[in-house]
């Protein structure tokens, strides 16, 4: 561990955030990031240690402590893998919390649609803010560049949106098993099938997107970026084309939403692949307000048609 991390050294010091980070010409949000990890990076430590005239193993480390953060051998497997955990954690989490409406339900007691519009919105906000535990992970874990901080809440995101069209197409072809007679357990299977290929291309994606920012830079970098946010805007159209041609209910609150929802994620795509480099000032609204904003936009849609 290190003897002393950004934070202890600034209370140290008595100095505030924006007073160090101009010192270390960085924002105050990556001073912050920086803050989170026991390891400061080499750059950082000879910056502070030179300006403040300090010893030059101020931020040294232990080598013999145990948890040493490493290069994986195989970068994609291994965000692959983080990725397939994450997503199970997640799915686990959710499954808890619908286990009471769900029990309800199989047991015929009358429950509101209220219930499970509270057990929608504690789903969302789980897949909202997990994206700060995933890189929180991987930068404790591993050597990967602190740039994947950078993109917390875009990582689940965009996953979400790149997986959006099975959906409605599970969900069409599962009441379709149900209506007919149910031969070796047809639902079930099909069921499990649709959850598994939603697992794998979550996990595909959120790999492809973790390998991109931590190990990849430049013209590269914007390419596959734009690839991506390519997938996940034609995934989110044929997500909505599926629901007006398969469930055959879209209103014009399903439309207004639609529209809401597509504005959202082509504003979050261009600031990932240009305007993140054109004003970076504003990078708290292009990574932080805008995926929130889009995460939780059928939440408020869905109250509206419950409530209003």
């Amino acid at each position: 561990m290190a003897k002393k991390t950004l934070e202890q050294f600034r209370a140290e010091k008595g100095l505030w955030r924006s007073e160090l980070a101009e010192k270390l010409n960085i924002s105050e949000e990556e001073l912050s990031r920086l803050e989170e990890l026991s390891e400061v990076p080499p750059e950082i430590a000879e910056k502070i240690t030179g300006e403040y005239s300090l010893p030059g193993d101020y931020f040294t480390f232990d080598p013999n402590a145990k948890e040493l953060r490493y290069t994986p051998k195989k970068p994609f497997l291994y965000l692959f893998k983080v990725s397939v955990i994450w997503f199970i954690a997640f799915s686990v989490l959710s499954a808890v919390l619908s286990a009471p409406l769900t029990v309800a339900r199989a047991m015929n007691f009358e429950v509101t649609e209220l219930f499970g519009y509270l057990s929608s919105v504690c789903r969302t906000i789980i897949i909202a803010f997990s994206g700060v535990y995933l890189t929180s992970y991987i930068n404790r874990k591993t050597s990967f560049t602190k740039e994947v901080r950078k993109y917390d809440y875009v990582y689940p995101y965009l996953s979400w949106k790149a997986a959006a069209f099975l959906s409605p197409v599970s969900a069409y072809f599962l009441k379709k098993a149900a209506n007919e007679e149910d031969f070796f357990g047809t639902s079930y299977l099909f069921t499990a099938a649709s959850g598994v290929a939603t697992l794998v291309i979550l996990s595909i994606f959120s790999a492809c997107l973790l390998y991109t920012v931590a190990l990849t830079k430049d013209k590269k970098q914007t390419l596959n970026f734009t690839l991506l946010c390519t997938l996940a805007v034609i995934s989110s159209a044929a997500n909505i084309i599926c629901k007006a041609t398969i469930e055959k209910n879209f209103s014009g609150i399903s439309i207004a939403e639609a529209a809401v929802s597509g504005v959202l994620l082509i504003s979050v795509c261009a600031a990932v692949i240009i305007l993140d480099k054109k004003v970076p000032k504003l990078r708290t609204l292009w990574f932080t307000v805008l995926p929130l904003c889009a995460m939780l936009t059928p939440c408020v849609f869905e109250a509206v048609r419950l409530f209003g």
